[in-house]
């Protein structure tokens, strides 16, 4: 959680976003985890999920809505209207660009509708 705030929080830049996933790789190394345990199961869990979050902030080259990339202090027209869908498939972490009804589909999964979402 530490590394996520210091790091990966509004406020971003390349620089602090590197820091993270490099203090997230050493962290994973030096886990000291019955395997197989829940606490293992558990932290390997929030681990890939900070890692994916690093990641796919450093991937964004913007600032958009409440996150802000210091070294990209504006919104990208070009990135306007696209979304990041990042999934696991075979034990490989998958990441795709493109509007919100084309992630869906190219999930296997139709987008849901409003009103099965309230």
């Amino acid at each position: 959680r530490e590394i996520m705030h210091d790091h990966v929080s509004v406020v971003r830049s390349a620089i602090s976003l590197k820091a993270a996933l490099d203090e997230l790789e050493t962290v994973a190394r030096q886990a000291d985890y019955t395997p197989g345990s829940l606490e293992a199961v558990e932290c390997a869990n929030m681990w890939v999920l900070a890692r994916e979050i690093a990641r796919s902030a450093l991937a964004r080259k913007e600032s958009r809505g409440g996150h802000h990339r210091a070294d990209f202090p504006d919104p990208s027209p070009l990135l306007h209207g696209q979304h990041q869908l990042v999934r696991l498939r075979g034990g490989v972490v998958q990441r795709d660009f493109g509007p919100l009804s084309a992630a869906w589909e190219s999930a296997g999964d139709t987008a849901p509708t409003r009103s099965a979402v309230a």
